[in-house]
């Protein structure tokens, strides 16, 4: 008597569907649902597995509106470095230093190391000691505001022989080249008898023989033309 097996399952199926089979369980077991934001609304994050932790992310119109709800602080408003250096030029924001200037009056000024020291081998010098407090008499306060525009704002403006003669002094104490070759241009070229000896005393004081030499110069032909002009009017 023939005896019958029970039907086998295993055996009548292809390696294809028991490949099939086999990616449609794993699919299950992984396919999960990624929590996600549709705005500000957080309750219609989808949970996935229990056993992961929720990871939140904030998308980038949620960030524009909590940037727009905070305060705004002065370096977000100043977009390139000639704004931000201004901002710090006209404030005291992260001033770390005072400078004292003049004599019977004196100006006071909460500026900035990094930046001086930046501009000036003698601003360097004295602002790498422990002591940020300097007082400085030999300056007049005229003089140290367009240094300070210079320094801060890349600003130079020379109105006058006068005004230059004094910032010409104050350039050459912090031996700032630019100031320097600027005023003694100015000097120069409008040096008459009438202002020659300011600026005569000025590059005795700075020890500036370049500058002094021009104003010898300048004297020595204005004197030969007065005495040429009254041997004319003599004979």
């Amino acid at each position: 008597m023939e005896s019958k097996r029970p039907a086998s399952t295993e055996s009548d199926t292809t390696p294809d569907e028991k490949r099939k089979k086999c990616d449609d369980e794993i699919g299950l077991k992984t396919e999960g649902n990624i929590p996600f934001s549709l705005g500000n609304n957080d309750n219609q994050n989808i949970q996935g597995s229990s056993s992961a932790p929720e990871t939140p992310i904030i998308i980038v119109e949620d960030y524009k509106e909590r940037i727009e709800q905070e305060p705004e602080r002065w370096q977000m408003s100043c977009r390139t470095i000639k704004d931000r250096m201004a901002k710090l030029y006209k404030s005291n924001n992260l001033a770390d230093c005072t400078f004292l200037i003049g004599t019977t009056t004196v100006k006071e000024y909460r500026l900035h190391s990094f930046i001086l020291s930046m501009a000036s081998p003698v601003f360097e010098d004295l602002l790498s000691c422990d002591n940020k407090e300097i007082k400085i008499q030999d300056v007049e306060s005229d003089a140290f505001d367009q240094i300070l525009e210079y320094v801060y704002l890349d600003l130079l403006h020379l109105e006058s022989v006068e005004k230059a003669q004094s910032l010409y002094r104050a350039a050459q104490k912090f031996k700032l080249t630019l100031i320097i070759e600027r005023a003694v241009q100015l000097m120069m070229s409008n040096m008459s008898l009438d202002n020659i000896w300011p600026t005569m005393e000025s590059a005795q004081i700075t020890c500036d023989n370049i500058l002094k030499a021009e104003c010898l110069k300048v004297i020595l032909i204005n004197k030969i033309n007065k005495l040429l002009a009254s041997k004319f009017f003599n004979t």
